[in-house]
């Protein structure tokens, strides 16, 4: 597999059994690119992450986007997702049910 974010000029081969550290700067968040692309083909999509290498029969299903976020913007999300887990969580592993 190839690990690939082609608008960001990243690639990187994955090897079996390693930990491969990536490092990568965006220099604009996914809004700003997503205007910048308007009118072309590839309008509306974002940024791609996919794999690079020809890898099976499958392996024309591994593609995906990332969505880049200002980061105040970020943080109102993380927090926003962990009071909704807050809220959908359940009593299991309360002492008094043992």
């Amino acid at each position: 597999h190839s690990l690939s974010l082609p608008e960001m000029r990243v690639k990187q081969d994955a090897i079996p059994g390693m930990t491969i550290p990536v490092f990568f700067t965006p220099t604009m968040t996914s809004s700003v690119f997503l205007e910048a692309i308007k009118g072309t083909a590839r309008e509306g999509m974002g940024y791609e992450i996919s794999c690079a290498q020809l890898c099976g029969n499958t392996h024309l299903r591994m593609k995906g986007y990332l969505t880049v976020h200002e980061e105040n913007g970020f943080e109102s999300w993380l927090d926003e997702q962990a009071a909704e887990l807050e809220e959908e969580a359940d009593d299991w592993g309360d002492d008094d049910d043992w």
